[in-house]
């Protein structure tokens, strides 16, 4: 890998953690707390600048319901625009806490016809509060897309240090990816991520992230044998009781291929 990428990750990681940092110090003092309401309609763009590569771009919009405080059903539907293509996707999930130290979440999405997103994908997640402040999860996932079918594992643990407003979020994935005709990838990754509370739910965080991320069921481009570093910062931001602004940041410094530089904002209304 070159000196060259590497300088500008070292960058952009500084320029991430100094944005959240900042971040959070403004939230603390100009941060709205958010209205206890169940319902949650958003929608937000993901704006993609790959160089030489040409720009590519993610629309969708949704809903998220919180019938409590133990629960969260979502429905959501995305538009990709990215290397000439015009692609749909329905996606929907949900998590439930259960005999007081479980939580169980899970989603499934579907895209027919799709070349970059998969064709049907579905993952499931079983959490447990392991000790005061350690929570761990184990995930399945499994998605199919036009050529190529892919299946993972991954385990996270999430830590709240002692009198600290923050989260440490860590995960690994393993899956394998098959092209057919005996052919096959193994691939892994790994991801972490630390978040800052500023209140109920408005929050900013960092991330850092190596090798593949099939786990999240995302495109077929960021599966099998595609090695990254990626970074990046956002927030969840209430400058109205009722109104949440999410604006995110990320860089990927790719294996093979152009650079990533990708620029997110989620508009959210409680209701």
């Amino acid at each position: 890998m070159s000196t060259r990428p590497r300088s500008i990750a070292e960058k952009v990681v500084v320029c991430a953690a100094t944005i959240s940092i900042a971040l959070g110090a403004l939230f603390r003092a100009s941060a709205a707390e958010p209205v206890v309401r169940p319902r949650e309609s958003y929608s937000g763009c993901y704006f993609l600048d790959m160089g030489a590569r040409g720009n590519g771009r993610n629309a969708y919009a949704g809903i998220r319901y919180r019938p409590d405080g133990r629960s969260l059903v979502y429905l959501q539907g995305d538009y990709l625009a990215r290397f000439e293509r015009q692609e749909t996707k329905l996606l929907g999930g949900g998590s439930v806490k259960f005999a007081r130290t479980w939580n169980c979440a899970a989603e499934i999405s579907v895209s027919p016809g799709a070349e970059m997103y998969p064709t049907a994908a579905a993952w499931i997640e079983i959490g447990k509060v392991a000790a005061r402040s350690l929570v761990v999860y184990g995930r399945v996932n499994h998605s199919m897309y036009r050529n190529s079918t892919l299946s993972g594992i991954s385990l996270a643990g999430e830590y709240y240090p002692p009198r600290c407003n923050c989260a440490v979020i860590s995960r690994v994935a393993l899956s394998t990816n098959d092209f057919g005709v005996a052919k096959r990838s193994a691939d892994a990754g790994g991801l972490l991520k630390i978040i800052w509370f500023v209140g109920e739910r408005s929050r900013a965080f960092v991330y850092g992230a190596v090798g593949n991320e099939s786990y999240r069921l995302e495109l077929v481009e960021r599966t099998g044998n595609l090695y990254a570093n990626t970074v990046g910062a956002g927030c969840d931001y209430y400058p109205r009781p009722a109104l949440k602004v999410s604006p995110s940041l990320e860089y990927q410094d790719r294996e093979r291929g152009p650079r990533f530089l990708q620029f997110g904002l989620e508009i959210g209304v409680l209701w």
